[in-house]
């Protein structure tokens, strides 16, 4: 082997990139290259892992002077002021997904053994081509689900907390104040598994929030669906009952009450119709004219001012 020589320096090509740990922006004239970050409420040793200054929105029971809660692999803080709650509970989400991945996996290869077997024979396993159908795509969900949760992860416009539910119910809000998606559960993986869905369907327009954080015009019988689901695949005992949109219209909480029942059937997201929004959901404002009446839901929100909130 022969060792070839450069014309030039090898990190010639990005000594002048501004960024470092955690997508900071390096201050490197403070006390040398890449030792100093800097955020709009900060400025980061990477040597010592502490800010120079009091943070500006500090966690009880965590130093005024600590960055990430102390653990940087998990958090990301941005700006330097805040840390999204809960964020060792998406974690959890990862691992328990990325584990049944796994298992699924090791399922698929011990019957793909013996549908070979059958098939050697002349046979044809309807049955167990079905049951392969079904692991393959649940590992296909799985991996969506961890897909999701880092897209959240790596939001820097958006921050998620995950909060222990203080009512018993399992849902996920809106904070006006601020804007910040809350997901209140009762600690289980699989009902952050839930909720989190909601919060990626945000992301993604399937679903918006009114200015009182409740769900907005655009949340349909679809989300739900997408959200047990994920609950299932992480769980399957968690859910207590076959998933359909019709179980799921029909289903009952601990209060014997149906939350689900009004909810349209609809796929509706922010690049349906306002014509198409409102016939489903028999909204309380005027019918939409002939001229917006196709428009956009999205753009005919920004542009009518409803009240809605979405992005």
């Amino acid at each position: 082997n022969k060792k070839v020589k450069l014309d030039f320096p090898i990190f010639e090509a990005t000594k002048d990139y501004r960024f470092g740990f955690n997508g900071h922006e390096k201050d490197d004239e403070v006390s040398g290259a890449g030792n100093t970050m800097t955020a709009m409420f900060w400025e980061y040793d990477a040597r010592l892992g502490r800010r120079w200054n009091i943070d500006p929105k500090p966690i009880t029971g965590i130093s005024e002077y600590a960055c990430f809660a102390n653990n940087p692999i998990v958090f990301r803080d941005l700006n330097g002021d805040k840390i999204g709650e809960g964020k060792e509970r998406a974690q959890k989400i990862k691992n328990v997904a990325g584990n049944n991945v796994k298992a699924n996996d090791a399922s698929l290869r011990r019957l793909n053994e013996r549908i070979e077997k059958k098939e050697s024979k002349g046979k044809t396993p309807e049955k167990l081509y079905r049951k392969r159908e079904v692991l393959n795509e649940n590992s296909i969900k799985l991996k969506q689900m961890i897909r999701q949760v880092e897209s959240l992860e790596n939001d820097p416009n958006q921050v998620y907390n995950f909060l222990d539910s203080d009512n018993g119910y399992n849902e996920t809000k809106y904070d006006v104040d601020t804007k910040e998606i809350n997901f209140y559960t009762n600690g289980t993986v699989a009902m952050d598994a839930h909720e989190m869905t909601h919060g990626y369907q945000f992301k993604t327009g399937k679903i918006s929030y009114r200015n009182g954080g409740a769900p907005g015009f655009l949340y349909d019988l679809n989300d739900e669906y997408e959200a047990y689901m994920n609950q299932y695949l992480i769980d399957p005992v968690s859910v207590g009952f076959l998933i359909s949109l019709e179980n799921i219209r029909q289903h009952r909480n601990s209060d014997q009450k149906q939350p689900y029942i009004g909810l349209s059937k609809d796929n509706l997201t922010s690049r349906s119709t306002v014509e198409q929004v409102y016939n489903a959901n028999n909204l309380d404002m005027d019918k939409p004219t002939l001229k917006n009446s196709k428009m956009f839901y999205v753009d005919f929100v920004r542009k009518f001012s409803t009240g809605e909130i979405i992005k």
